[in-house]
């Protein structure tokens, strides 16, 4: 656990800085991740995200993932480059909130396809929302947890 946590943050120190909304200012927390996801759309046909991605919260419940990576399947590979919107409340259990996925804005080079990006994005559409697990580290260190993506570092700002 402690080689992750230091692969992690060195992986952090390393990545370069995204193209920040003008809000970025704002925002109440800055969390970043590498993701390497792989699914099985059926038993022989996977699909995997492999991507870097800076979220941001703001205090009012609102807030956005820059993310920036490939998309891949056995038929085609494409570039994701886009900002994703989200809403965030605190749920019923302590520690636990539930982010909601609302609206994508697609960068100039972002080729993927919705299709493609809803195997591991529900953007926008009626959803329960995803549980995230919250657990504070220090005063300006919070670890996010969630069963479908990677865990996140994030930073007061």
């Amino acid at each position: 656990m402690k080689k992750l946590v230091c692969f992690m943050v060195s992986l952090i120190a390393l990545l370069s800085v995204p193209s920040i909304p003008a809000n970025a200012a704002t925002a109440l927390l800055h969390c970043e991740a590498e993701m390497l996801i792989r699914k099985n759309v059926t038993e022989n046909d996977p699909i995997s995200l492999h991507a870097n991605a800076h979220y941001f919260f703001d205090p009012a419940g609102k807030g956005y993932v820059d993310i920036i990576g490939t998309v891949q399947n056995k038929r085609q590979a494409a570039h994701l480059d886009r900002i994703i919107y989200f809403t965030y409340a605190r749920a019923a259990r302590d520690g636990f909130y539930t982010v909601k996925f609302t609206h994508s804005r697609p960068k100039p080079l972002d080729n993927t396809p919705q299709a493609m990006l809803d195997y591991f994005y529900e953007i926008g559409k009626e959803t329960p929302g995803y549980p995230v697990d919250i657990s504070k580290l220090n005063d300006n260190l919070i670890l996010f947890s969630h069963l479908s993506f990677p865990t996140m570092l994030c930073q007061k700002i």
